[in-house]
């Protein structure tokens, strides 16, 4: 369907459609207003579907106070948990975030965490990442962070 031309009455409604296909794909129509009659470009979204992508800290090391972000491509989640342990096995930050509380990123649903700096000691850290959505496979992931201050 990308690249097609159609026409949609939008009259009273200043809004961009969007619609959810069944397959997981998504097709976000971009619009402008006007009389409520436009010429629009549909694109295709990103997929939406529940599967381990891209996981991985940048910086990493993060040094002279810079904060390192977690970044996690799975799709939709219901909720994902990151945890962050010093070497030793000491649980050190945790965060749950709400499966709709996701970005896009190169059309890419994408979930993301900031590990402040200046709120943990230098070290190596691991992060465990626990994504889940009903009716799927959890993802789980293990990697590795390093904190120089």
């Amino acid at each position: 369907m990308s690249g097609k031309q159609i026409y949609l009455d939008l009259t009273g409604n200043a809004e961009p459609v969007y619609s959810g296909l069944s397959n997981g794909a998504t097709i976000w129509v971009d619009c402008a207003t006007g009389d409520g009659f436009g010429y629009f470009k549909v694109k295709k979204g990103p997929d939406a579907t529940f599967k381990l992508r891209e996981v991985y800290a940048y910086p990493n090391p993060a040094k002279n106070g810079v904060n390192s972000i977690i970044h996690i491509e799975c799709g939709i989640a219901d909720n994902v948990e990151i945890k962050l342990y010093n070497i030793a096995g000491e649980l050190v930050s945790e965060k749950k975030i709400d499966g709709t509380d996701w970005q896009v990123m190169d059309n890419k649903y994408c979930y993301e965490y900031t590990v402040m700096a200046n709120t943990i000691a230098s070290g190596v850290y691991i992060y465990y990442i626990d994504a889940q959505k009903s009716g799927e496979k959890p993802i789980k992931v293990v990697k590795k962070l390093a904190l120089i201050r």
